[in-house]
């Protein structure tokens, strides 16, 4: 940890692309770290929660949703009544950091939570904190199981927090399940980030290295999708062609035992032109 004590900021980790071309930590089904400061904290407090980018981030974006409505949140689609603002965001193009920061700008009195792929890159946390572009929590999505305990540091200490790691990826199975893009279409994770490390792609260092899901988990997932009448399936990974190498199985064999459950339409995002 570091405390940047001229600008109020507890640094636990930043991003780093070195650190993202090594060997990482990876972890499974971590714990969200929540306390009785929480409970008293969330009770009538509104989330609203923007996202930009692709749709891995629309996805990730209800897992953060269900995380705040399983704490006792309210989720509002309204900002000007929102206490907490998270904003997930997106590295692709230029257009989409410009879009961020002109959002952060025009909010007033909010718990500001900036989490994303935008976030992964250095030069990004480099221009906020030199910029004093208005946040209160910095936080990846490979950290989320500690965004509880960082927003209690950030109200009790009144302290800016910054907690992005690029060296520690994994799984989380045991996250809280519901959808909420859309009534008939989902989106289910098989995979996500990228070992090609493409000289003009970003994704392995925003996304990290490439990482599956079980593949009995992914069919429990989408068994229960076709139990509640969804229409379409949307299986989702920065290459979900390369999905079943780690676990002696195929994307094929995962595609055949999805659509076997009577799902009307099955469809997939996206693949690596190598595969």
């Amino acid at each position: 940890m570091k405390n940047n004590n001229n600008n109020n900021i507890i640094i636990y980790s930043c991003p780093s692309f070195k650190k993202a071309r090594i060997k990482h930590e990876y972890y499974k089904n971590q714990n969200i770290l929540k306390n009785k400061w929480l409970i008293n904290f969330s009770k009538n407090k509104k989330v609203f929660i923007v996202t930009y980018g692709c749709q891995s981030n629309y996805r990730d974006s209800e897992i953060v949703t269900n995380i705040f409505l399983d704490s006792g949140f309210i989720i509002t689609d309204n900002k000007e009544n929102a206490d907490i603002v998270f904003i997930n965001t997106c590295a692709v193009r230029k257009k989409a950091e410009t879009k961020v920061f002109g959002f952060i700008t025009s909010l007033k009195n909010k718990i500001i939570i900036i989490s994303g792929c935008m976030i992964m890159q250095e030069e990004i946390i480099k221009t906020i904190i030199e910029k004093k572009i208005p946040f209160n929590i910095i936080i990846s999505m490979n950290n989320l199981f500690k965004l509880f305990s960082n927003l209690e540091e950030c109200c009790i200490a009144n302290k800016k927090i910054i907690n992005v790691d690029s060296n520690f990826y994994g799984v989380n199975e045991n996250l809280p399940n519901k959808y909420h893009n859309s009534s008939f279409k989902a989106f289910v994770n098989i995979n996500s980030g990228c070992d090609k490390l493409c000289t003009y792609c970003i994704v392995p260092y925003t996304r990290g290295p490439e990482i599956e899901r079980d593949f009995e988990n992914i069919i429990e997932e989408c068994k229960y999708l076709a139990s509640l009448n969804y229409q379409e399936i949307i299986l989702l990974g920065q290459n979900v062609c390369n999905y079943g190498l780690k676990q002696k199985t195929s994307f094929a064999n995962l595609l055949d035992s999805v659509a076997n459950l009577n799902i009307p339409r099955v469809s997939f995002l996206t693949c690596h032109p190598y595969d």
